[in-house]
């Protein structure tokens, strides 16, 4: 009996064999970032290990008139433009956006969503245009090198792109399939030139054309990867709930404006739950006095202190990109990537609305609460970077980002009464990054280093247990 119908298991040997053979061509693109992707991308580009340029102390914050926020976001503006007039006053930049969502409301009851969010839209658009152009030009070149045997085993034995089986097999098809996405860039170009003319793009419509936008840039990265690279990409699909659909299908959706940034259900039980309160609080805008968030599509190369920076300002910021990028040990193409920010935000943002339903915290409270936040990242960054030893220092630098960025944990005392030792969900990160060659951690890190690390980081957040209460306390 066959264990599964209509299958043809030589065709699957097939693939390993021409796959595994590919690999051993491209060795670099196992362990490293390959020729396609070093040159097309700024190396410093969303590594999560990099710091952001951090000049403030938490002795010049304490001696300052300002706050914490207000310091913190003036510091990040500078280094990020693309997003400065979110990050520079984030509370202000949500107040402005709960004025125009409201006023929207009372406008058109029914479309809430489409009020003026140009202010990061019209930086982000001319990137799009420019990058949209370049793919264009770059899919013209892919459809003419891999639509035909002789181009395809040229390419291969090259070091240049590696065919799939199946483009082998039937180069018709794949060459379709290029037309569409030549067709799909083209229209998609169309759209946002026009908002270029008129200098103003709606937030609901923004967030769509960044979806538009990620589905179709990295259609095609798979012929850049090496067989390790392909093989975790099955994987890190099913766990962030994404979904390739054939080009057809993808500019149906571009045409009838259709989407969903998740297209399939994540194995995982938290990301599931995650999702559904995520989602949910975004289609039941219409019933509230406030956005329950804020999405920020970007273009901008971001450290790790502006996501934490931001986390408990409800304001997500959201990756666009034209070329893979590597992180947690995936390589990941823009659809990809963006669903893979949009999934953390969907685990932070709900984390944190439970805790704050646990404790029953007003929102007053947790006002007070995000900017103690703000004062205690500083803290807890001079904490971990005078650390002696040079691999626990960035063991838990790394780890502090896992425990509140990825796990979505609130930045907190409090959250370390019942968190007491690495969880499991940490380890196969680390372990992740490790053997897919972004970090060079030594093994020890898997063990050791990391329980070391995590007991520094706990102890900081519980000798702060009573600033948090003296915090809540307050009339």
């Amino acid at each position: 009996m066959k264990l599964v119908k209509n299958w043809d298991y030589r065709k699957f040997v097939a693939f390993v064999v021409t796959v595994l053979v590919s690999s051993l061509i491209h060795l670099d693109s196992v362990h490293a970032e390959n020729k396609f992707l070093s040159n097309s991308r700024p190396k410093h580009i969303r590594c999560e290990m990099t710091l952001s340029g951090f000049n403030l102390t938490s002795d010049f914050l304490r001696s300052n008139d300002r706050s914490a926020t207000q310091l913190w976001g003036q510091h990040f503006a500078r280094i990020n433009s693309e997003v400065a007039d979110v990050v520079k006053d984030p509370d202000a930049f949500k107040a402005e956006i709960n004025a125009r969502f409201r006023a929207q409301k009372e406008v058109d009851p029914g479309d809430p969503l489409n009020f003026d969010f140009s202010e990061v839209g019209m930086i982000e658009i001319p990137i799009m245009i420019e990058k949209l152009q370049g793919k264009i030009k770059e899919f013209e070149s892919k459809r003419e090198r891999l639509t035909t045997f002789t181009g395809q085993m040229r390419s291969l034995f090259t070091g240049g792109e590696v065919p799939r089986l199946r483009d082998v097999f039937f180069p018709s098809k794949l060459r379709s399939e290029f037309d569409t996405a030549i067709q799909y860039l083209n229209e998609l170009n169309e759209i946002l030139e026009d908002h270029a003319e008129d200098g103003r793009v709606a937030y609901d419509e923004f967030i769509a054309l960044g979806h538009y936008y990620a589905r179709v840039m990295g259609f095609f990265d798979i012929f850049n990867m090496g067989f390790q690279d392909r093989m975790f990409l099955v994987l890190e699909r099913r766990i962030q709930g994404y979904k390739r659909f054939d080009m057809e299908t993808e500019l149906e959706n571009l045409r009838g404006r259709s989407y969903e940034f998740v297209t399939r259900t994540s194995f995982l039980k938290s990301y599931q739950n995650s999702r559904s309160t995520f989602e949910g609080a975004y289609n039941a805008a219409h019933d509230m006095d406030e956005l329950p968030y804020i999405l920020v599509p970007s273009h901008g190369h971001f450290g790790i202190d502006i996501f934490q920076f931001l986390m408990t300002k409800d304001i997500y910021l959201l990756g666009l990109t034209d070329t893979p990028i590597r992180a947690d040990g995936f390589l990941r193409p823009s659809g990809l990537f963006l669903i893979h920010d949009y999934m953390h935000s969907a685990l932070m943002w709900h984390k944190q609305r439970e805790w704050i339903k646990n404790l029953e915290i007003s929102e007053q409270q947790w006002a007070r609460l995000s900017e103690a936040s703000d004062m205690w990242q500083v803290e807890l960054k001079e904490h971990l970077l005078a650390i002696e030893d040079p691999q626990i220092r960035k063991t838990a630098r790394r780890l502090a980002f896992n425990i509140h960025h990825e796990q979505g944990f609130p930045l907190v005392p409090s959250v370390f009464k019942n968190e007491k030792k690495v969880n499991f969900t940490t380890q196969q990160l680390f372990f992740m990054e490790w053997i897919g060659g972004e970090t060079p951690w030594r093994f020890k890190t898997l063990t050791n280093d990391l329980n070391e690390a995590f007991e520094i980081i706990r102890e900081f957040w519980l000798s702060k247990l009573d600033e948090e209460a003296a915090v809540l306390s307050q009339d």
